[in-house]
């Protein structure tokens, strides 16, 4: 449900009535960049005070886990729809909160109106078409995108099932005036709107919210002893009037995740890093207990520092690659509650506790270098497969008739889906390159030839007792 917006000329009016401070800034729209804040007035630091404040927002209108808390004591029917969703993160509180205050205000609060600020197209990618989303074939996204839209879809249908028995919400699910669309919204508006204060911790903060990021900030955010969040001038920096006043996002987040969270993409400021899900291995007898045993997503996460020089790291990967002819080994143990328990044993210590720390386990052992090159082995073989997902094409003709479906993608998700694409080949590229060469290095060493000689030894061994087996007399 699309409500009627407010125009952001009357966003002083708002800021008034709620104290919210503006100093020398104002909020306005800058083109394509969408809304900001912008310096009114020159401003610069004063060697003999602290620095200038900017903006500042009393605790009671920011959004955070006690206000949310303090308007359902307010407002009963909003208690009702808390206490029907629970147990829940503060997200989906938030959510819910966002969602209650856009399309069934049972209140009026000082987001009742300031959510009609807030941008109806964020150009996160939950947000893109179908045919726009695919655009994203073979990065890091692809994945996590289509992952993000199931727990969404997941979300509001446990929100419909949980309110539309109550009588303030029974109306909205008649009138279809709700709709997914309206929670993918709130939830785009959560993770780009969100910041990390001192003391209230995660948080949507009116006003401030509007300031954009930077690869060299003007601003940065601050949270006073009375919870009062505050935007203030950095040491040093200086602004004329006219000038957009800027805060980071981030200075140590890769390309996917800017672009996930906030819809866009600084190739000045981001890592260039790849986090990529690793696949467990389909002939391994042990992937279901390995996987439960890590209890978090597999994951490997691959880093180009400057031009060349290629880290990685992939805790699951090492505990993939082992197997209990390794000493690896899986235990079910029955506590005295009755309840049973899944211990990890490697070279029989228990090692449940540090089923993430197998790189470091295996160090010492005969067979270290083995190990490493099978996990080297299999980031070499994930790299290659994105590396081909990525560049692999549709036909002309496939493409026209995609065309003719869903129209031509936006050229704000094309251009970033490319700019995404051309960053993680980069580091897909170097990192294959990496690999193999760590893999040729590996297949050098003596121990390494000595355990494969083995093994092909046991195989060619294993192969003709077979055959002897299968031999038929035909005398």
């Amino acid at each position: 449900m699309a409500s009627s917006k407010l125009s952001i000329d009357s966003l002083p009016i708002w800021a008034s009535l709620n104290d919210v401070k503006l100093s020398a800034v104002e909020v306005g729209t800058l083109g394509e960049k969408g809304q900001g804040i912008v310096s009114s007035k020159p401003i610069s630091e004063d060697k003999q005070t602290a620095e200038p404040v900017l903006v500042r927002v009393p605790h009671d209108i920011i959004l955070c886990e006690d206000v949310i808390e303090g308007y359902a004591k307010a407002d009963m029917r909003f208690r009702d729809l808390l206490d029907a969703m629970e147990p829940q993160s503060l997200r989906v509180k938030t959510l819910v909160f966002l969602i209650s205050q856009r399309v069934h205000a049972t209140q009026l609060t000082p987001w009742t109106e300031y959510v009609r600020y807030l941008p109806e197209e964020i150009f996160v990618p939950t947000m893109w078409h179908d045919h726009e989303v695919a655009l994203l074939q073979g990065t890091s996204l692809e994945t996590a995108v289509n992952a993000k839209l199931t727990d969404l879809v997941r979300e509001f249908d446990l929100f419909r099932e949980k309110t539309e028995d109550l009588p303030s919400w029974r109306s909205v699910w008649d009138s279809r005036t709700l709709s997914l669309r309206d929670w993918i919204l709130a939830d785009a508006w959560y993770r780009s709107r969100c910041l990390e204060l001192p003391r209230s911790g995660t948080a949507m903060v009116p006003v401030l919210d509007m300031a954009n990021h930077s690869s060299a900030p003007t601003a940065r955010y601050e949270e006073t002893d009375d919870h009062e969040a505050l935007l203030l001038l950095r040491h040093d920096a200086k602004c004329a009037p006219g000038d957009e006043i800027t805060i980071t996002y981030g200075e140590d987040k890769s390309a996917a995740e800017i672009l996930f969270s906030y819809g866009f993409i600084d190739t000045e400021s981001t890592r260039k890093q790849v986090v990529l899900p690793v696949p467990p291995l389909e002939d391994d007898p042990l992937v279901r207990a390995k996987l439960f045993s890590f209890g978090k997503p597999p994951m490997a996460e691959i880093e180009l520092e400057g031009d060349d020089k290629v880290s990685w790291k992939s805790p699951f990967a090492y505990f993939l690659c082992l197997n209990e002819e390794d000493g690896l080994g899986f235990r079910t143990l029955q506590e005295v509650s009755g309840a049973r328990q899944l211990r990890v044993f490697w070279q029989e210590e228990d090692v449940t506790d540090r089923v993430d720390d197998f790189e470091s386990l295996v160090e010492g052992h005969p067979s270290c270098k083995v190990f490493r090159l099978r996990v080297v082995s299999v980031l070499e073989d994930l790299a290659a497969t994105h590396l081909a997902h990525m560049k692999s094409v549709t036909s002309p003709e496939e493409e026209e008739m995609l065309r003719e479906i869903h129209a031509e993608p936006r050229r704000e998700c094309a251009q970033m889906a490319q700019e995404l694409r051309s960053v993680e080949s980069e580091i897909l590229e170097a990192a294959l390159a990496s690999l193999q060469e760590e893999k040729t290095r590996l297949l050098e060493d003596e121990g390494v030839l000595a355990y494969l000689g083995s093994m092909e030894t046991a195989e060619n061994e294993q192969a003709a007792a077979y055959l002897a087996n299968e031999e038929e007399d035909f005398s």
